[in-house]
């Protein structure tokens, strides 16, 4: 009789449970849990694998790291971004070969209007501007117009449209390539790409992810563009009489800095000079814009802010020594700035006044970056309202603070000779410096994961993605360290280096 009851007794309460209530046990598992969950029956199966327990997960791992287990996901945003503008080209490329016979028999018909249009697009000069006071408070610029790219695309005819069809990816799909990506970053898993071109140190560099574009500017007076798609230089901007210090593009331009005391503006699309912008007393050492305000650092200690919109600048005056960078935030509303003085001073642009400084280093600061996530972060057991601020020194040290408060909040040790850039997300931090390493560290503990190794020369300048480190050095070489599985997104990585493993908590894959 037991014989015959046992088996009847035994209740399967994830199968016989309705679904909610059955999805809600199962939002208690983590994810190794839960694959294993998955593998139990075809019922728990379906269960284990709903959206809505990944979904769950995913707002608890991705962008952040999660209170329980400790472990966060990269965002990967931009780099999605930036394959569907990699199809997209591609669509429109073949829909342009496919139409390409009919344009040539309106070629006749259109020769005259076509010579018009291209007479009138030619006519565009560079419009320099030079203020009669380098020194005034607020001084006219000419108001910055940017060719836009869909002026200059073939029209279409929408009369006919297809309805797009709007692929939905499953929750566990979308963990799970992220779940890869960092196991990459902690263990040290990599692919190195070296982009040969300058003569002399590389000084600055800007990378946009979705353009799939990086800018380098060098003490060779150009400014070079690369194709991460393909690692090949596709211009060479000249136009700079003295070394590039700053560089940074957004979708339809190109802001330059020089130690000529200039700013340039170039067109993305056509890489000519739109604008050059004088002013500066003295060598420009770094810029940053936001939408249509431009600030940059000068020798002389003095920070211009432009608006391109506007057409009008002016000056902010308090360090005593080179601006070593300059840092836009809250949309044009503050500054940051950090200093050959030693001291990072927060602006307010409204007033034109200085809010707070930041002191605590003994070297020249050369390196800032200042970093909002969505969810205040936590540092050595700290949670910071407000956002981060990470501070290389030429001290040897890198400094993390409050933003909101102007606290210091940890020092890092680890470079053995002077820090020149630093960059933060919201799990890392990487920095590069005059010992010719690039540091990678971990943003919560404040310790140090590894070291990426290779350069000849100092290391003058990095930038962090989700998926890549990239770095300028003293030996005229840009490298770009690469975390992203080759089959993830179809990308095809150069030589790849894994570094030793570090600990941490062990996952399994999800299927």
């Amino acid at each position: 009789m037991a014989t015959s009851l046992g088996p009847l007794l035994r209740i399967d309460f994830i199968a016989s449970a309705p679904a909610e209530i059955a999805i809600r046990i199962l939002q208690y598992l983590d994810a190794k849990s839960l694959c294993h969950a998955a593998q139990t029956s075809t019922a728990w199966r379906k269960l284990a694998d709903d959206d809505i327990i990944w979904h769950r997960m995913c707002e608890q791992h991705i962008d952040r790291k999660c209170k329980k287990c400790g472990w966060g996901l990269p965002l990967l945003d931009n780099k999605r971004k930036g394959a569907a503008m990699v199809r997209k080209r591609s669509r429109d490329s073949t829909n342009s070969d496919a139409s390409s016979a009919k344009k040539r028999r309106l070629v006749g018909q259109a020769s005259s209007s076509d010579g018009e249009a291209e007479a009138a697009a030619q006519v565009t000069p560079a419009t320099v501007s030079t203020p009669t006071k380098a020194a005034a408070v607020c001084e006219m610029i000419p108001p910055l117009t940017v060719p836009s790219a869909l002026s200059s695309a073939p029209a279409t005819s929408t009369a006919v449209s297809s309805p797009r069809r709007v692929f939905k990816r499953p929750w566990k799909e979308i963990y799970a390539e992220r779940l890869v990506v960092e196991r990459n970053w902690r263990s040290g898993t990599f692919s190195r790409t070296e982009l040969k071109g300058h003569t002399d140190s590389v000084m600055c560099l800007h990378y946009s992810e979705c353009q799939g574009l990086l800018v380098t500017g060098s003490y060779d007076y150009t400014i070079r563009v690369w194709n991460t798609d393909t690692m090949e230089c596709i211009k060479v901007l000249t136009g700079h009489t003295r070394c590039v210090r700053g560089v940074q593009m957004d979708d339809t331009k190109i802001v330059s800095g020089s130690m000529d005391r200039t700013l340039r503006i170039w067109n993305l699309k056509t890489f000519q000079c739109i604008r050059v912008l004088e002013g500066h007393a003295a060598g420009v050492v770094c810029l940053h814009f936001s939408d249509k305000i431009l600030a940059s650092g000068s020798v002389d200690g003095t920070i211009r802010v432009w608006n391109l919109g506007a057409g009008c600048c002016f000056t902010l005056c308090g360090h005593r020594e080179w601006v070593n960078k300059v840092q836009i935030l809250e949309g044009g509303k503050r500054l940051l700035s950090c200093s050959d003085d030693s001291t990072i001073k927060l602006w307010d642009l409204d007033t034109r006044t200085e809010l707070r400084a930041f002191t605590g280093h003994v070297g020249q600061i050369q390196g800032m970056h200042a970093f909002l996530p969505h969810s205040p972060p936590r540092v050595d057991g700290h949670t910071l309202p407000g956002g981060i601020l990470i501070s290389g020194s030429l001290d040897n040290t890198i400094k993390i603070w409050c933003l909101a408060t102007g606290v210091e909040v940890k020092t890092l040790f680890g470079h053995v000779e002077g820090v020149w850039c630093a960059a933060v997300d919201s799990l890392r931090i990487v920095s590069g410096g005059q010992d010719r390493k690039v540091i990678v560290w971990d943003i919560e503990r404040g310790q140090k994961m590894y070291e990426l190794t290779g350069h000849g020369g100092a290391v003058n300048c990095c930038q962090m993605t989700d998926t890549k480190v990239i770095t300028g050095g003293e030996d005229g070489m840009v490298r770009i360290w690469d975390f992203l599985p080759a089959d993830l997104f179809g990308t095809r990585p150069a030589a790849s280096s894994t570094l030793a493993p570090v600990s941490g908590p062990s996952i399994t894959a999800v299927e």
